[in-house]
C-alpha cells in the first residue's frame, strides 16, 4: 500500500531511493525536479502488517499529510505456460520474473504437469525468491500443474478450473522417491488432509508415494480444491470470459481449422483461418458470431471440444513437434498408442537431460572405491540398463554420451 505524498512527474526519475522507516513501512526518497536535497515521496506500507485504517491512523498520528493513499497493484504476467511444463519454459519463467522490477506478481497458471526435473528447478526458485507471487489459475492445475500450487505466495483459482493430484514419475526411483517427499511436505502446508479424504475417498499421504500400477490420479474440482485449502480464492468466471477462453481458438488459430469445426458439408476439405476470411466471410463471421453468443451452447462445446483435442496434443510439442503439428492439422484425436509413444520418448529424454546435468557418482557408486554395491545402487544401475535399452529402441545415437 502506497501513501503518496508528492507526485513521482515532479522528481528526477533516477534519483529515488528506498529505506525502511519503521517495523513494515518504506520510504521512497527523491529529488525535485528544481532542487538537490533528497525528500519524501510517498510511504509504503507492507500489507501483510497494515490495512488501509491501520495504515492511515499511523499518518495521522505522525501528522504526515498525503495526496493518495493506494494498495500497490501486482505485476500482471501472462505466462504463456505450456500444458507440459519443460526446463526450457521454466527458465524463460524465471529470468522474467527475476527482470521484473515489482516484488508482487500475478502469474496465469494452467498447466496438465510435465518434467519433474523441471518442476523442482522451479519449486526451488519459489522457495528462495523474495518475489511475492501469485498464481491466477482459471483452466486446468494437473500433476506437477497442481503440485507446485503450495510454493505461491497465494492461489486465486476459478470454480471451473479442474484439479488434478497424484504421485510423480520418473525413470529413476531415487529421484521420484525425493520429489514425492517434498511435494507431500508441501501440500500438507495448505491442504486440510481432513477434508481431502472426506471429498476424495482418499488419503494425501497414500496418494503421494503411489507407484507404478498402483499410482492413482485424484481429480478435483475448483470449489473442492477451494474447501481443502489448495486454492486461497475463489472466484467464478462469467459466462462471457467462458466464452472469451474459448474463442481465443478461433481468433488466434494459424493452423488448419478442421471441417467439422466451420460446419460445412464436404468431407475432406480444409482450410486456414486466413483462406476461410477471405474465401467465406459470412461464414467466418457467423463462426465468431456464435462463439459470442452466451446461450449457444453448441457453439461453445465445438469450440472446447476442439480446444481440448489440440491440448491433447500440445502436450508433447517439446518432445515430436514436427508430429504433434502434423497430428494437429489431420483433425484427428490422439490414440492411445500415440500417447505412449510420446510418454516414452518423455521419459528417455528427461533421463539424458538429468545425466547431463548429475555427475555419474550421484546414481551409481565409484568403480574405484571397491565397496559393494547396495540394493539401491543396483537397483539405479538396473534402471539404467533398461533407459540404455529404450535409447536403442528409439534409435537415439548420442546414448553412450550419458
Amino acid at each position: 500500500m502506497e501513501a503518496k505524498i508528492i507526485n513521482k512527474n515532479e522528481f528526477q526519475q533516477d534519483s529515488f531511493v528506498t529505506t525502511n522507516k519503521a517495523d513494515g513501512i518504506d520510504v521512497v526518497l527523491g529529488k525535485l525536479n528544481s532542487g538537490n536535497d533528497l525528500i519524501v515521496q510517498s510511504y509504503l506500507f507492507d500489507d501483510n502488517k497494515f490495512n488501509e485504517a491501520s495504515a492511515k491512523e499511523w499518518l495521522s498520528n505522525n501528522k504526515i499529510k498525503y495526496i493518495l493513499l493506494n494498495a500497490a497493484k501486482p505485476k500482471k504476467y501472462n505466462t504463456d505456460l505450456p500444458e507440459f511444463i519443460q526446463s526450457t519454459y521454466v527458465n524463460r519463467m524465471i529470468n522474467e520474473l527475476e527482470s521484473f522490477e515489482e516484488n508482487q506478481i500475478e502469474m496465469s497458471w494452467s498447466s496438465y504437469g510435465g518434467s519433474v526435473w523441471a518442476g523442482m528447478q522451479f519449486a526451488d526458485y519459489m522457495k528462495n525468491t523474495d518475489k511475492e507471487i501469485t498464481a491466477r489459475v482459471t483452466g486446468i492445475a494437473a500433476s506437477m500443474g497442481a503440485s507446485l500450487l503450495p510454493y505461491f505466495k497465494k492461489v486465486i483459482g476459478a470454480k471451473q478450473t479442474d484439479v488434478m493430484l497424484h504421485s510423480t514419475s520418473t525413470s529413476v526411483s531415487q529421484l521420484a522417491r525425493k520429489s514425492n517427499q517434498e511435494l507431500y511436505d508441501i501440500l500438507k502446508t495448505k491442504i486440510n488432509e481432513e477434508k481431502f479424504e472426506e471429498i476424495t475417498g482418499q488419503k494425501l499421504k497414500t496418494i503421494m508415494f503411489l507407484e507404478g500400477e498402483e499410482r492413482k490420479d485424484v481429480w478435483l474440482s475448483g470449489e473442492q480444491a477451494y474447501k481443502i485449502g489448495l486454492f486461497d480464492e475463489l472466484i467464478d468466471l462469467t459466462p462471457e470470459k467462458k466464452n472469451e477462453i474459448n474463442l481465443q481458438l478461433v481468433a488466434e488459430l494459424d493452423y488448419k481449422l478442421p471441417e467439422r469445426l466451420l460446419n460445412t458439408n464436404k468431407k475432406e476439405k480444409q482450410m486456414n483461418i486466413d483462406e476461410l476470411k477471405t474465401s467465406h466471410p459470412e461464414l467466418y463471421a457467423q463462426v465468431l458470431e456464435d462463439g459470442k453468443k452466451v446461450g449457444s451452447k453448441e457453439a461453445t462445446a465445438a469450440l472446447k471440444a476442439e480446444k481440448d483435442r489440440i491440448n491433447t496434443w500440445m502436450v508433447f510439442n517439446d518432445i515430436d513437434p514436427e508430429k504433434v503439428k502434423k497430428g494437429i492439422e489431420s483433425g484427428e484425436s490422439m490414440t492411445e498408442a500415440q500417447r505412449t509413444e510420446f510418454l516414452r520418448k518423455s521419459q528417455v529424454l528427461d533421463l539424458k537431460n538429468s545425466l547431463e546435468d548429475e555427475s555419474p557418482e550421484d546414481l551409481i557408486p565409484d568403480k574405484e572405491t571397491g565397496k559393494p554395491k547396495t540394493e539401491e545402487e543396483k537397483e539405479a544401475e538396473a534402471k539404467l540398463k533398461k533407459e540404455n535399452e529404450a535409447f536403442d529402441k528409439l534409435g537415439i545415437k548420442d546414448k553412450e554420451d550419458k
